[in-house]
């Protein structure tokens, strides 16, 4: 199914006459989607508990 919806973008981009937007857009995910995920799963993650009665 994922495999479907990047043939239509890729024919989408190719009928417009603009292949290199689509090797462009492709290229743009790869340098940005890893920070993103790294920054999110940081912003998301529960600080670890203190412990208590401890000193």
């Amino acid at each position: 199914m994922r495999r479907a919806a990047a043939d239509g973008l890729y024919q989408l981009f190719e009928s417009a006459g603009n292949l290199a937007g689509f090797w462009l857009a492709i290229a743009a995910q790869c340098l940005l989607l890893p920070p993103v995920v790294i920054l999110a799963d940081r912003m998301l993650r529960r600080p670890a508990p203190e412990p208590t009665g401890v000193s």
